[in-house]
């Protein structure tokens, strides 16, 4: 597992590339998780964002030419995203297989990719997800008035 696409490979399933590497982070300690690469990826990676238990705002990433990874460090780039309401379903049913529920949760990122009429969860970011504040005007407020009930002041 990674965090801003550090460690991360592309590789062909079954390759010797991919059990070489997969053995190696695995072999130095480190989790791994192993998934299919979706290829069809014409809309990017979305997150959406949710703050004090509700949604907040929505982010559409796309990779660099010629790479997979959407971080801006790699080249990626970012931009509002209007989620569909598939999206969002996807989303909030997410968030409600959490253990404590969307409700309880001080901000989360849900990550999908695919068509916006049919996405595919990516994954489920509740540990410091970047949260591209900065898109959502009132966003950061947001927030900061969750942590602050959180915490019955």
């Amino acid at each position: 597992m990674s965090a801003g696409a550090v460690g991360v490979g592309k590789f062909a399933a079954g390759s010797e590339q991919a059990h070489a590497h997969l053995s190696s982070i695995l072999e130095s300690g480190n989790d791994a998780l192993v998934q299919p690469f979706i290829s069809d990826v014409v809309d990017g990676e979305r997150s959406i964002i949710h703050l004090g238990g509700r949604y907040s705002h929505a982010v559409r990433k796309i990779p660099a030419t010629n790479d997979f990874r959407v971080q801006e460090f790699h080249g990626g780039t970012n931009y509002l995203h209007e989620p569909s309401a598939a999206e969002l379903a996807v989303a909030d049913a997410a968030l409600a297989a959490t253990p404590c529920g969307p409700g309880e949760l001080l901000y989360a990122r849900v990550d999908v990719v695919g068509p916006v009429d049919q996405p595919l969860l990516m994954e489920v970011e509740l540990i410091e997800p970047e949260l591209f504040l900065p898109f959502a005007p009132g966003s950061a407020d947001a927030l900061a008035r969750a942590v602050v009930a959180s915490l019955g002041l």
